[in-house]
């Protein structure tokens, strides 16, 4: 039982922190603050970032410029979404291994 518990939260704490730090990434450059330089506040932008994604928002004024903020989903280029599923089954294969060994002594243990 306390096996299932460290691997549940295990899981738990991996996927909630790959998420927060994904969420989270915040600007190398300064390409977001850019994009507003032709527009005014509200106007609708965009940007493209190094992966070739491409972000649209509306320009708002943050500390006292304008910035380009993101209300659409990232625009991700087909070469790269392809290998998205790939790496999150990759990130995936070790706690599924862990969680075969446990079940399967268990389910041994239950046996003799």
């Amino acid at each position: 039982m306390s096996a299932r518990r460290l691997l549940l939260g295990l899981a738990l704490g991996m996927s909630l922190g790959s998420a927060s730090a994904a969420a989270h990434e915040g600007h190398t450059d300064d390409v977001a603050w850019r994009a507003c330089d032709q527009h005014g506040l509200g106007d609708a932008c965009a940007y493209t970032d190094h992966a070739r994604a491409t972000y649209r928002g509306t320009c708002r004024s943050m500390s006292g410029e304008l910035l380009c903020v993101r209300n659409r989903p990232i625009e991700r280029p087909e070469d790269a979404r392809a290998g998205a599923p790939t790496l999150a089954l990759l990130a995936a294969l070790p706690l599924l291994a862990i969680g075969g060994v446990v079940g399967w002594r268990r389910r041994r243990r239950s046996q003799a």
